[in-house]
């Protein structure tokens, strides 16, 4: 989307809700809102748009906005109910011999959770209310940060995972870094000659 067809866009928005004289007041706001909405195509925001001022009283935040137009262009995340519905009938149907078999058939969430209650776990359990209790949340916890990295625009999201990985990095070599004075601190390696 270019910054002339979001510049209609506002002046649309402006105009919907002109009783609001703080609502995007000069050509700043109007570049800032952009920043973060130009990498959707002109008709979704549109479409965002259209839903928006039909059914609210009180101009959007750009979070309305990106959350409306990912909605409309994002891959669907399966809910809990379709995740657990989708463990349960591969566990049923290949049982616990076969767990490569049934993990090529799971989309990726679901076999990331199965990853972490462990599919002979999960196929042996006998307190079904706890396991699917663990299940929900451990799947509602991570198709919320699926959603939440999916609002977020390209690029802030590929600098996020840049910093991640920095951290990650960091504190993995103090971690070792820790681990090797440790192992030379060691009573053994500090004996007299």
């Amino acid at each position: 989307m270019t910054i002339k067809e979001f510049a209609l866009i506002a002046k649309n928005l402006k105009s919907a809700y002109s009783t609001n004289t703080n609502f995007l007041p000069t050509e700043d706001d109007i570049i800032t809102w952009y920043d973060y909405l130009k990498d959707f195509d002109r008709e979704v925001l549109q479409n965002a748009v259209y839903e928006y001022v039909s059914n609210n009283d009180f101009p959007p935040k750009i979070s309305n906005l990106r959350a409306a137009c990912v909605e409309r262009t994002a891959v669907h995340i399966p809910t809990f109910d379709e995740a657990w519905k989708e463990a349960s009938d591969l566990a049923h149907y290949f049982g616990i011999y076969h767990m490569q078999k049934a993990f090529e058939n799971m989309s990726p969430l679901t076999y990331a959770v199965i990853k972490n209650l462990g599919w002979r776990d999960f196929c042996t359990s006998e307190n079904e209310t706890a396991l699917r209790a663990n299940f929900r949340d451990i799947y509602n916890s991570k198709r919320e940060e699926i959603i939440k990295n999916q609002r977020m625009p390209e690029n802030a999201y590929r600098n996020k995972q840049a910093l991640q990985a920095e951290r990650d990095f960091k504190n993995e070599l103090n971690r070792r870094l820790k681990d090797k004075k440790a192992d030379i601190d060691t009573p053994e390696n500090n004996k007299e000659p």
